[in-house]
């Protein structure tokens, strides 16, 4: 089975607003729907400074690190009502027809935010880049630019931003856009090249509304690339970014263990839980069966209806991450998992994952061992599902 099944089903359970296509605040969130991004005129943050999710501290300290005002801020954007399924797919397949109009824009920008709430970043980019390349305009590249940080491609990010710069002209852009260029020269480990853009900044827009009210970060920023050796803070967005798209697999599973930390709170808002889910499904559609398996032992978030995410995961096309899925399964539902783990069983060809359900059911009918089976016998392991569903007359 392919992993996209999966991320669909978690991603269609977090934030699908069908509004305006582009939100445009100074936070953090990304790009999307119901999202943030630096597209077009950011309007004032009331807390602009705690956009800085993670400090470079050590890892035990990194909860007390977060900035809660960040968290339900991103977590917010993450939680607004989705339409119905079939009102989503009318709408994309709505957007994709109008992509052939002349100017493609506005159906373009409209789209990959509609995509990127569904978790499907990378084909916003290729829906952009394609659109850029027959309407030149400039909320195409500053868009673009945003869902590559999204993905986690900063360098690519950075390339779309100063190709802006040189094409529109630094005073024509928005100050807050100009300091996300320098943010991400800087996470590039771009030293100049953020004092540069900083400087411009300043320069050509220190006077305005948007910088006279994040002066603060402003000067933390520039204070921190006088000194420091390295970024010593990462964004909630950054971190979401990595987990998408960092281009090894130990990285991610870092990525979203650390992320898990930040938002795994039982007692949370429903928005902080909709910003988990967010995670928990960019974690399940991963290519890596290590990072799934992690996703999987940490979702879904309280208060949801586990069913759905159980019968999913355990139908991964990885028999690790199956065997994982099982011992989740019998922790979330208890005795109610009992008719998905016999569902799998039956289907069910690897020996060591046909063991672990297997077990799992023993557990479930209050035996302290399990009966014996010779999972490399068909025969062995039909008999044994059969006991099974006549032990609880399924």
């Amino acid at each position: 089975m392919r992993r996209v099944p999966l991320i669909v089903i978690m991603a269609l359970l977090t934030a699908c607003g069908a509004g305006p296509p582009v939100q445009t605040t100074a936070s953090s969130g990304g790009f999307g729907a119901t999202a943030h991004s630096f597209v077009d005129e950011p309007s004032p943050s009331s807390t602009p400074s705690s956009d800085y999710a993670v400090t470079n501290t050590p890892d035990e300290a990194i909860r007390r690190a977060v900035d809660a005002a960040v968290v339900s801020r991103v977590a917010a954007a993450a939680s607004t009502e989705k339409p119905p399924a079939d009102e989503l797919e009318r709408l994309e397949a709505d957007l994709r027809a109008r992509l052939a109009d002349d100017d493609p824009a506005a159906a373009a920008l409209e789209l990959a935010a509609l995509l990127c709430d569904l978790e499907r970043h990378a084909e916003a980019a290729e829906i952009l880049a394609e659109a850029r390349s027959r309407a030149a305009q400039p909320l195409l590249g500053a868009a673009l630019a945003s869902v590559r940080r999204d993905l986690g491609q900063r360098h690519l990010a950075v390339a779309e931003l100063r190709s802006l710069r040189r094409s529109e002209g630094a005073i024509a852009l928005h100050p807050g856009l100009l300091f996300e260029l320098a943010e991400l020269e800087w996470l590039e480990g771009d030293r100049a090249g953020a004092r540069a853009t900083l400087g411009e900044l300043r320069q050509l827009h220190g006077e305005s509304a948007w910088c006279v009210e994040h002066r603060d970060e402003l000067a933390a920023f520039d204070q921190e690339l006088a000194n420091a050796r390295a970024p010593q803070r990462v964004k909630l967005r950054d971190l979401m970014g990595n987990l998408r798209g960092a281009p090894t697999p130990t990285v991610r599973l870092a990525t979203l263990t650390r992320l898990l930390e930040i938002v795994d709170d039982a007692q949370a808002p429903p928005a902080t839980r909709a910003l988990k889910r967010r995670v928990i499904a960019i974690g399940c559609g991963d290519a890596s069966a290590a990072v799934r398996a992690k996703a999987i032992q940490f979702g879904p978030p309280v208060a949801d209806d586990p069913l759905p995410f159980c019968r999913a995961a355990l139908s991964d096309h990885d028999a690790f991450v199956r065997q994982v899925a099982a011992r989740r399964t019998v922790t979330l539902l208890g005795e109610a998992a009992v008719d998905l783990l016999l569902d799998a069983m039956q289907r069910e060809n690897d020996g060591p994952t046909v063991v672990v359900l297997h077990t799992e059911l023993a557990n479930l009918a209050g035996m302290t061992v399990a009966p014996p089976l010779d999972v490399d016998d068909a025969a062995a392991r039909r008999a044994a599902l059969e006991q099974w569903r006549q032990r609880w007359r399924r």
